[in-house]
């Protein structure tokens, strides 16, 4: 059997690798889609670049906020908000059809016209892999061990970052 990834990888990995890859490749068909479905909705060129602008400039603002204030909530939390707020933007696009609401609706919710994978998931997954990695290097065996004790007392003074961290400790 061909092992794909390596021995010392996380028991969720592939899992990780697999939604990312599903991810990037639903952002790639939206950067593709979503100029023809305006252009069949019968917008101009340049309202089109207006939707696909607010949209760049929406994403930018939001991966800043949940860059800056994600760590305060538990990860869970903030994945299924972020999936959550996905869903609604995709159901206001498909039910909204004047210029104006789908500005605003390009503004506040998540659609990413670029090709690249930079979306809501991206700050909370590079935080507990930036930890892990730390943890890992640097810390003595007695530490980690004592961070998965207060992970498993439950402890409620630990960064839901750090928690979700030692879930990837070797």
């Amino acid at each position: 059997m061909i092992r794909l990834l390596p021995p010392s990888a996380a028991p969720d990995a592939a899992r990780l690798i697999g939604t990312r890859a599903a991810r990037g490749f639903a952002d790639g068909l939206a950067s593709v889609l979503l100029a023809s479905y305006l252009s069949r909705l019968g917008f101009t060129p340049v309202q089109i670049g207006a939707i696909a602008t607010a949209t760049l400039f929406g994403s930018a603002a939001l991966l800043l906020s949940v860059g800056l204030l994600g760590h305060r909530y538990p990860r869970k939390t903030v994945l299924l908000a972020s999936s959550a707020l996905m869903c609604a933007t995709g159901v206001a696009f498909y039910l909204t059809t004047g210029f104006w609401p789908l500005l605003a609706v390009a503004f506040l919710g998540t659609l990413n016209p670029s090709s690249g994978d930079v979306t809501l998931f991206l700050p909370t997954e590079q935080a507990v892999a930036a930890v892990a990695d730390h943890l890992n290097r640097y810390w003595d065996p007695r530490m980690k061990r004592r961070l998965n004790e207060l992970v498993a007392a439950e402890t409620e003074d630990l960064d839901p970052v750090a928690v979700a961290a030692a879930a990837l400790l070797r």
